[in-house]
C-alpha cells in the first residue's frame, strides 16, 4: 500500500483547495458586476428536472453557468489584457481598434460583428435611403407631438470615427475608412434631412468638426462624447430654438479614465473637459419613483433613468429625453438648459411599448418638450419609437 508523507498530504490538500477556489469563489462575486464584465446576461442554472429529460443538455448548461462565474475570471482576464496592452500595444479584444496618436475606437458591438459599428455609423447612416426613412419618421413624430400637445425635437450625434477618420489605422477596411473620411470632410445625407416645421432636427457634424483640433474635445479613447463635445451638441440644438442665453456652467480642462480601456481594467487617463453646473441637481427620490413606474416596460425591469432639476434654466420647461446610451452621458448637459429634465434610456425597452412609455411619463410629470437623441448610426431607433406609439 502506498504511503503518503506528511508534507505530501499538506501539498495535496493545498492543491485541492486551490482547485476548489474557482467554484467556492462564485459566492464572493456580484451577478451585476459579472454581467457588466461579460457584457451580456449570465447563463442560467439548469432546472433539476432537465437532468432526467436531457442529461447532455443539462451538463452543457451547468458548465456554461460555472464558466460565466468561475472565480477569479474577471480579475485574471483583465490582468492578461493589461499586460498585452502595455507590453505589446495590443487591443484588449478584436472589437477594439487601436488607432493613431492615442485614439481608440470600438469597431463592433461584439467580437462576432467586427467593424459592424463603424459600418453603421460611417456608412449606412449616411445613405440617401437612410435619410429618406428618417424624414418619414420625423413626419410621424410631428403627428405624435400634435396628438400629445408636445414639441418634439430629434438629435443625431456624430461618433468618433466620423470626426477622427484620419486616426483610423489600416486594419480598418479601406471602404469604411473612406466612408468615415467623407463624414470628416463634412459630407452626409443627414445634413440634408428636411423636418416638418413643428419638429426640430439637429445633426451637428459641422459644429463638432470645427472643434476636433482640441485634444480634449472628444476624449480620444471614448465611445461616448463628454464635456465640450456635449456642450457643442446641446448649444447647436438650443440655437435652433433661438435660445441664445448661455447655460450657467463651467468647463474645466482635466483628465478622466479612458472609457473604452477601463472596461478591461486598463488605466489610461485622457484629457477631457469636466462639466460642472451648480444649478443642476439630480433628484434621487423622484428618480426612484420613475424607475418603479416604468419597470414593467423594460427587459429586466431596471430602466436607466435620470431626473434633474435646474434653478437657473435657459428654458422654463420640463423636457423628456428618450435616448440610446449617448443620453446617459448627454442628459446632464441638456439638463442645464431646462427647468426639469427627465431622461430614459430606451435600449432595453420592450417591443411595442413606446406609446405606453409616453403615457407613463405624462402621468409622472407634465411634459412640455420631447427630445429623441441617438448616435448617428442608430437613427432606426427614432423610426422604431415613432412606429410603436
Amino acid at each position: 500500500m502506498m504511503q503518503m508523507s506528511g508534507s505530501a498530504r499538506v501539498w495535496t490538500s493545498i492543491l485541492a483547495a486551490c482547485l476548489l477556489i474557482p467554484t467556492l469563489g462564485i459566492a464572493l462575486q456580484r451577478e451585476d458586476s459579472l454581467e457588466e464584465f461579460h457584457k451580456r446576461r449570465l447563463s442560467k442554472l439548469p432546472e433539476r428536472g432537465q437532468f432526467f429529460e436531457d442529461p447532455p443538455a443539462y451538463f452543457r448548461a451547468a458548465r456554461a453557468w460555472v464558466s460565466d462565474r468561475a472565480f477569479p475570471i474577471a480579475q485574471a482576464t483583465r490582468l492578461e489584457k493589461r499586460v498585452a496592452y502595455f507590453a505589446l500595444g495590443a487591443a484588449p479584444e478584436p472589437r477594439i481598434t487601436i488607432g493613431k496618436d492615442g485614439h481608440v475606437f470600438v469597431n463592433g458591438a461584439g467580437n462576432d460583428s467586427l467593424f459592424g459599428l463603424i459600418e453603421s455609423t460611417c456608412l449606412k447612416a449616411h445613405l440617401g435611403g437612410t435619410a429618406r426613412t428618417l424624414e418619414r419618421s420625423l413626419r410621424r413624430w410631428s403627428k405624435i407631438g400634435q396628438d400629445r400637445k408636445l414639441r418634439v425635437d430629434v438629435i443625431a450625434v456624430p461618433t468618433a470615427a466620423s470626426l477622427y477618420a484620419d486616426k483610423l489605422p489600416d486594419s480598418v477596411p479601406v471602404a469604411l475608412r473612406d466612408a468615415c473620411r467623407e463624414r470628416m470632410n463634412g459630407n452626409s445625407a443627414l445634413l440634408r434631412v428636411r423636418a416638418p416645421r413643428d419638429v426640430g432636427y439637429v445633426y451637428p457634424l459641422p459644429e463638432m468638426l470645427a472643434q476636433r483640433g482640441d485634444a480634449a474635445f472628444f476624449p480620444r479613447a471614448n465611445w461616448h462624447p463628454t464635456g465640450l463635445s456635449l456642450k457643442v451638441v446641446r448649444d447647436t440644438y438650443l440655437a435652433t430654438l433661438q435660445a441664445l442665453e448661455p447655460v450657467a456652467e463651467t468647463l474645466d480642462l482635466g483628465v478622466a479614465p479612458s472609457e473604452l480601456l477601463s472596461d478591461y481594467g486598463i488605466s489610461e487617463d485622457e484629457p477631457t473637459y469636466l462639466m460642472r453646473n451648480p444649478h443642476v441637481s439630480e433628484q434621487p427620490a423622484r428618480n426612484a419613483e420613475l424607475k418603479s413606474a416604468l419597470s414593467s416596460l423594460f427587459v429586466g425591469g431596471r430602466p436607466s433613468t435620470h431626473v434633474y432639476s435646474n434653478t437657473k434654466p435657459v428654458l422654463a420647461e420640463t423636457a423628456v429625453m428618450l435616448s440610446d446610451s449617448f443620453g446617459d452621458w448627454a442628459s446632464f448637459a441638456f439638463a442645464g438648459a431646462f427647468r426639469q429634465l427627465i431622461h430614459v434610456n430606451t435600449n432595453d425597452l420592450r417591443a411595442h411599448r413606446a406609446g405606453r412609455l409616453l403615457d407613463q411619463l405624462a402621468e409622472f410629470e407634465h411634459i412640455d418638450r420631447l427630445i429623441v437623441l441617438v448616435q448617428e448610426g442608430n437613427t432606426e431607433r427614432i423610426t422604431t419609437l415613432a412606429d410603436e406609439r
